[in-house]
């Protein structure tokens, strides 16, 4: 099963493969829900994921002219 780790703020840090059963547990100041949606960048708010806002596009640069 696919748990997401979520920390103080909502923000998935990380996503990882967990039966449920093993002993683990979540890094200190975070919480694990099993959940097959989201992933590490994205927000999880009142039970919602939030997809991370995509990359901004990089402007097209100009290079300079060689001389000839």
């Amino acid at each position: 099963m696919k748990y997401i780790i979520i920390d103080a703020d909502g923000l998935i840090t990380n996503a990882v493969e967990w039966d449920g059963v093993a002993e683990w547990s979540p890094p200190e100041g975070c919480t694990a829900i099993e959940s097959e949606a989201g992933s590490p960048g994205d927000s999880y708010i009142d039970g919602v994921v939030i997809p991370a806002p995509p990359p901004p596009v990089p402007e097209p640069r100009r290079l300079p002219r060689s001389p000839t």
